[in-house]
């Protein structure tokens, strides 16, 4: 091999010295962004769980009161419900509530499709699940076409609480939704007094789409250096910690309206 590069001229010496630095510094632009893409997924799921550890959080209160006898099982429940129903982070984002029913489970509580409330959810519809991950640090199970709900119940029933990537449109202004179909992930975490389920999702696209664009930029832009598309690593975890803190800062507001105990 050294006899060889030997007979090579300076020129072609030169030449292989510059592709292979060029080659080394892909390879490390290339893991610097798939690590970059963990930190937003990670950020995500984080932030996604202290959304709905809040809304916990309320169930927690009012079944208190119950317990303290302030409030019988159904006011608290129901008062529970409520608030709970009001919540809103990122101004349209919200959060439902589900049974740990069997095969299927019904409905409690969906802020926004209230059509919902009290169904069996085991409509063709609800057939998006792509992967499950029970509990926080869970391997992630690939599944194709699972129901959702169904998928929400299994993780919870697994480890307590875990995530769940499936298929859904988006909202559009002015009424109704997308004909294409995006990633969302979703936290959820059982309630255990009453049995049910608290849960609530975040689109994921943008972290799917903003790695595959970077990784794109970085092997087949004919222009500028491919270091560029590095610097974000810097900025990704701030700019998500501020999102998640303002989230959570928005749901620190109860919704004006809405009982409370007495």
């Amino acid at each position: 091999m050294i006899s060889a590069l030997r007979r090579l001229s300076l020129m072609n010496r030169l030449s292989l010295t510059a592709v292979l630095a060029l080659l080394a510094m892909l390879l490390i632009v290339w893991e610097s962004l798939w690590s970059l893409h963990g930190l937003l997924y990670s950020d995500r799921q984080v932030k996604t769980r202290h959304l709905v550890e809040t809304a916990i959080s309320v169930l927690d209160h009012y079944h208190g009161l119950q317990k303290a006898g302030t409030l019988s099982e159904d006011e608290a429940k129901q008062r529970a419900v409520a608030v709970v129903k009001g919540l809103r982070y990122e101004k349209t984002e919200y959060f439902w509530i589900q049974d740990l029913g069997k095969p299927v489970p019904r409905m409690v509580m969906h802020a926004t499709v209230p059509a919902l409330d009290g169904k069996v959810l085991d409509e063709a519809r609800f057939n998006k699940a792509i992967s499950l991950q029970a509990g926080l640090n869970g391997s992630k199970v690939s599944v194709d076409g699972k129901n959702l709900f169904v998928s929400f119940n299994e993780v919870v029933e697994q480890a307590g609480d875990g995530y769940v990537e499936y298929l859904w449109p988006k909202p559009v202004a002015g009424g109704g939704v997308t004909s294409e179909l995006f990633t969302k992930l979703s936290y959820v975490r059982k309630f255990e007094p009453w049995g049910w389920v608290v849960g609530s999702g975040i689109y994921i696209d943008d972290v799917i789409g903003f790695s595959g664009k970077k990784r794109y930029t970085v092997c087949c832009s004919p222009s500028g250096p491919p270091w560029c598309c590095c610097s974000p690593a810097g900025w990704s975890g701030r700019a998500s910690s501020a999102s998640s803190a303002a989230s959570l800062a928005s749901l620190s507001r109860r919704p004006a309206g809405l009982p409370m105990a007495t």
